[in-house]
């Protein structure tokens, strides 16, 4: 488990470290970034591979068996990167895949993942 010291993983105070480097925030940080719902206290972000020390350091992160507030995941299917959109210098997976990973975070991702489906999500089906 990681800590970094911003919520944004430390690309504004350091120059967007992982600019060049694969990657898309998911879960609540993604919805945050893409409604605006509700304050959350771990971010995700989907990178290609595993991250070098070097990009650890980058980024700020540490190791932190308790308060880790950041998830680095390697999707088993690189589909997670396709349709990502930048909000606000934040890139993230699109609100599908944010939608789909709400499903499996704990905090407020119940909620965040029916916001997210109101106001962004809206096109229907009426068969």
């Amino acid at each position: 488990m990681l800590s970094t010291p911003a919520w944004d993983f430390g690309w504004r105070q350091r120059g967007r470290p992982a600019q060049g480097i694969e990657h898309a925030a998911t879960g609540l940080a993604a919805a945050w970034a893409l409604t605006r719902f509700a304050a959350f206290r771990i971010a995700t972000l989907y990178l290609p591979t595993d991250p070098s020390a070097t990009l650890l350091e980058r980024l700020g992160c540490r190791e932190d068996p308790r308060g880790a507030n950041l998830w680095l995941v390697v999707p088993n299917d690189a589909g997670v990167f396709q349709g990502a959109v930048e909000k606000d210098g934040i890139r993230c997976v699109h609100p599908v895949q944010v939608y789909v990973d709400l499903k499996f975070h704990p905090e407020r991702s119940t909620e965040a993942a029916e916001h997210l489906r109101t106001k962004l999500l809206t096109w229907r089906h009426d068969g």
